[in-house]
């Protein structure tokens, strides 16, 4: 009798819900239950922030924005107030070569390295010098005012496209906004008067934009004191240079928007993780650990 009703038990009572598509199962097929969101997990994978990291990163958008104003002051500088060309590329010069010589003692691989970045330097100069009686024509039909709004947009692409990861570990390949600095600088080098201008313009140009971001990369992995006093000095440069040209006022926004920059966009940054809300489950796809 026991056997009996035992028997009967399983066969008419209602098995639980397996989360088996499969399988057959006395259940409507909008039915949910209680256990389907059993191992939900939410943000599991987010990342924690804190505060003085996150101001160590966004302080490298105060020196990419710090490099831009370099070669803009000497712009203006060779443009309206008569600076000599020659001066600031040779000083530009001088600084690669003595970063080029502090890089090859202490990298192990410098040899090849070396040779192959002074191939490549002897190249863009001569290309420069090449193309420089090109670039100084090439907006002649153009007005000032047409060339200055192009520049203005350039650079906002380039703020907006630029890589500020700067990744130590990884390879370092800023192709796209480099191209769109580039092109800034020809479009500011058509405007200067003389060919010697626009070579030396466009080569100190090269050596902030090009050589420097590489140059702080390895320095960041390697000295990291030196990455920071080198970001002290450039932005003390900056300001005195902003202040001589355009006044207090000019330089009381640029130090207010590295402020904003550096100090409270991480505070804001922080402010949005609340809002972060990601959901994990077993319905998600596995990702396989190779």
């Amino acid at each position: 009798m026991v056997f009996i009703f035992l028997f009967l038990f399983q066969l008419f009572r209602v098995r639980p819900w397996r989360k088996l598509l499969y399988i057959k199962q006395p259940y409507p097929d909008n039915y949910t239950d209680p256990s389907f969101l059993s191992q939900l997990k939410r943000n599991s994978t987010v990342q924690k922030y804190s505060y003085w990291k996150l101001v160590k990163d966004f302080s490298l958008i105060s020196l990419h924005l710090s490099t831009l104003a370099i070669v803009h002051i000497v712009f203006f500088g060779i443009y309206n107030f008569n600076w000599d060309p020659i001066l600031p590329s040779s000083l530009g010069s001088i600084l690669s070569i003595i970063c080029y010589t502090i890089f090859k003692i202490y990298d192990d691989n410098s040899s090849t390295k070396g040779l192959n970045a002074f191939k490549s330097s002897i190249l863009i100069m001569f290309s420069i010098l090449t193309l420089s009686p090109v670039l100084k024509s090439l907006s002649e039909s153009t007005s000032s005012d047409s060339i200055w709004s192009l520049s203005i947009w350039l650079l906002i692409c380039n703020l907006l496209f630029t890589d500020y990861h700067f990744d130590i570990n990884e390879k370092f390949k800023p192709v796209f906004s480099m191209n769109i600095l580039i092109a800034n600088v020809i479009v500011l080098a058509s405007r200067l008067e003389s060919t010697g201008s626009v070579f030396c313009f466009i080569l100190f140009a090269f050596e902030i934009y090009g050589m420097f971001p590489f140059f702080d990369i390895w320095v960041r992995k390697n000295f990291s004191l030196v990455h920071w006093c080198l970001l002290l000095i450039i932005g003390i440069m900056v300001d005195f240079f902003i202040w001589k040209m355009s006044g207090a006022k000019m330089l009381i926004v640029w130090i207010s928007l590295h402020f904003f920059v550096v100090l409270i966009s991480p505070l804001y940054f922080l402010e949005l993780q609340k809002y972060k809300n990601e959901l994990q489950g077993p319905w998600d796809p596995a990702k396989p650990i190779i």
